[in-house]
């Protein structure tokens, strides 16, 4: 099938369900409709599943005064971000208005699409941490971790003579740990060749992290990283919400779609009293971790201003996306790595559920230059 019917039957599908195939469909090409209708069936499904009262008639009358001047939007948002936070806040950015037009006003969703490429990662980010890179597979030439292209052959070469545990990562429209592999130690070629063949874009092959002890202890099976949004203004770039992703159970991953979920951090570096699943795990909220017990409240972090620094450092590489997501891990040495960027569609749930309206006091200055609203 054609790419563009495939793109026409997603599109389709999208809008008249509010579903789509992670791993195939290619999100970020979808219109603002369908990618908001992602995020209204999430909200009506944890709506529904987890019993969120109503807003009161005096909050509906706040928040509609809070936006007045902006496109209209559902209520929903506002419900389920009180219900699951706590708190009631007119603040918090509308799911609607963010996918609808925030975020297109400030990214370039299919320009992202191609950006967001982790075999130019080592290009764009050169002189930021990375995983080694062991080999990387763009179009149809593989090159080795110095980039020099290199005969198909030699591949199996460089994964039998690496000296640790190694990940192959399927390069574009990734997302929810979809497409990554740890290669079987004992085995890595005989696992490439097998997993190569359930990858049919680019892809990468790197070193695996050796993150830091205190983020080995909230889960040792998975890299625990951090979830960091930043926002690149005219006076610079600012740091929107920072998050940790932690795994659980036999997971190698710390997506919250994979049995993950995330927590908050506090400005002091620490962690907020409770974490929370994505909508995939219930979108429920947990104040202890569920396999391991351990309370998730004030855990102090190493290496966050670093990680947040970095960050706002790498954004400037690519302005074309102003809103961006970053997904950083913290080494042995307490250093900042980059595990992935996501240049659309980061996600604001996250940040809204743990520390509050994305924006916080800047909400009304956003949806000024978005919309013209006084």
């Amino acid at each position: 099938m054609k790419k563009e019917l495939i793109r026409f039957r997603d599109e389709l599908y999208t809008r008249t369900t509010g579903k789509f195939e992670k791993g195939r469909t290619e999100i970020d090409l979808l219109s603002n409709k369908a990618i908001v209708s992602i995020f209204r069936r999430r909200a009506e499904m944890l709506t529904k599943k987890n019993g969120y009262p109503d807003l009161t008639e005096d909050q509906k009358k706040e928040v509609r005064e809070y936006y007045k001047g902006c496109p209209e939007f559902s209520m929903i948002y506002h419900r389920v971000y009180t219900a699951r936070r706590g708190i009631f806040d007119p603040a918090y950015m509308p799911d609607e208005l963010y996918y609808g037009y925030i975020e297109p006003y400030y990214v370039d969703r299919e320009a992202a699409r191609y950006i967001d490429n982790k075999t130019y990662y080592y290009r764009y980010f050169d002189g930021f941490n990375m995983p080694d890179l062991v080999a990387k597979r763009v179009g149809s030439l593989w090159f080795d971790g110095d980039e020099k292209p290199i005969k198909n052959s030699d591949v199996p070469k460089l994964v039998e003579k690496a000296d640790t545990e190694l990940v192959l990562k399927k390069a574009e429209n990734t997302g929810g740990g979809v497409g990554i592999y740890f290669l079987d130690k004992d085995d890595p070629v005989k696992d490439l060749k097998e997993k190569i063949r359930l990858i049919s874009c680019d892809v990468v092959i790197q070193k695996a992290v050796v993150q830091h002890e205190v983020f080995a202890k909230l889960h040792p099976q998975s890299v625990n990283t951090l979830r960091i949004m930043t926002f690149l203004k005219n006076d610079g770039v600012e740091v929107l919400g920072t998050a940790m992703r932690i795994g659980d159970g036999d997971s190698r991953m710390d997506n919250a779609t994979t049995g993950g979920f995330f927590v908050g951090i506090t400005d002091e570096n620490k962690t907020w009293p409770f974490g929370v699943y994505s909508p995939a795990g219930g979108g429920t909220n947990l104040t202890h971790h569920p396999s391991l017990g351990y309370k998730i409240e004030g855990i102090e972090l190493p290496g966050i201003d670093k990680a947040k620094e970095m960050a706002k450092q790498m954004h400037l590489r690519v302005p074309k996306s102003r809103i961006i997501s970053w997904d950083i891990a913290i080494d042995s040495a307490g250093e900042p790595v980059l595990i992935e960027t996501n240049l659309a569609l980061g996600g604001i749930a996250t940040f809204q559920v743990c520390t509050g309206p994305i924006f916080g006091n800047d909400t009304k200055r956003i949806c000024r230059e978005v919309f013209g609203m006084k």
